[in-house]
């Protein structure tokens, strides 16, 4: 009973992690990319520029500061779940804390995207996203076309993998046999 408590409390921790990462990204993409020559080039004046980037910067300290905590949670949960014996209320508030650092951290993500937003102006808040739309596309083109040329670069795992899909199982026994020696 007492491991399927532990696997449970664990598999509650992880998944508490995932959807604030999730928030986290959505909100980041819009502010990820300022930077002095990218508000430059918004024409953005340099009282302004200065304001943006110093807001960015305590928000940087901040989930800093956050990420910090969270590992000691983190830490702290190990430690309390290596014992067998553990009340589960100790675990309960470690994870209790850790949610509030996590809203926390979402509010001041909130917080930081407003105020940028408020600082650039509609206008450059449109063009500013326009940017960010295009600079993600041409990653993501790069991202494909880096995997997609990986993937002609290994013919022996392409072409065995296309070989035992197409021929069954006989393609699949020789590739295991030559993985054993």
């Amino acid at each position: 009973m007492k491991r399927f408590i532990l696997a449970t409390v664990i598999a509650l921790l992880a998944l508490s992690f995932l959807p604030a990462q999730g928030t986290e990204l959505q909100l980041a993409v819009a502010t990820q990319a300022l930077n002095q020559e990218m508000l430059e080039k918004l024409g953005v004046p340099q009282v302004d520029i200065d304001e943006i980037l110093a807001v960015q910067n305590n928000f940087q300290m901040q989930r800093e500061e956050t990420a910090i905590l969270m590992n000691v949670i983190k830490a702290q949960i190990a430690e309390k779940l290596y014992y067998p014996d553990t009340p589960l209320n100790d675990v309960e508030k470690l994870l209790e804390k850790a949610s509030e650092l996590r809203l926390e951290q979402e509010v001041s993500q909130v917080r930081n995207y407003q105020q940028v937003r408020e600082y650039l102006g509609e206008e450059n808040w449109t063009k500013l996203m326009q940017a960010i739309r295009i600079r993600t596309r041409q990653k993501l083109a790069e991202q494909t076309a880096t995997s997609t040329q990986t993937r002609q670069n290994q013919p022996e795992t392409g072409s065995s993998g296309n070989n035992s899909a197409a021929s069954g199982s006989s393609g699949s026994g020789s590739s295991g046999s030559t993985n054993r020696r």
